[in-house]
């Protein structure tokens, strides 16, 4: 029998599958985030439009990538995104262990 994947999102609270679906908007209200956290600890976490600038240090909203890694400390994060370097030569990969540029 394969792994259940379920999903966390609007009034959906997937928290038990093995695969849990979810968006960064979702998960960063820290409530349904405690909720995935408290299902055990991930051994991947799949981050899509990695690019985008809800994940640099400054930025003012919970940072959903640090609050996962001190949950599991081991977790691996890939980032999928179509832009790993901004055009100013950025590098948007900072917070990732692994980068598909897709």
């Amino acid at each position: 029998m394969g792994a259940k994947a379920t999903a966390v999102q609007a009034s959906r609270n997937g928290v038990n599958g093995r695969f849990i679906a979810a968006t960064v908007q979702t998960l960063r209200n820290k409530k349904r985030l405690n909720e995935v956290l408290r299902n055990g600890l991930f051994d991947v976490l799949v981050v899509d439009e990695a690019h985008r600038g809800e994940f640099y240090p400054d930025h003012k909203r919970l940072d959903v990538i640090s609050t996962v890694r001190r949950y599991c400390p081991n977790i691996k994060v890939l980032g999928l995104t179509a832009t790993p370097v901004k055009a100013n030569g950025e590098n948007t990969a900072w917070n990732y262990d692994s980068v598909a540029d897709v």
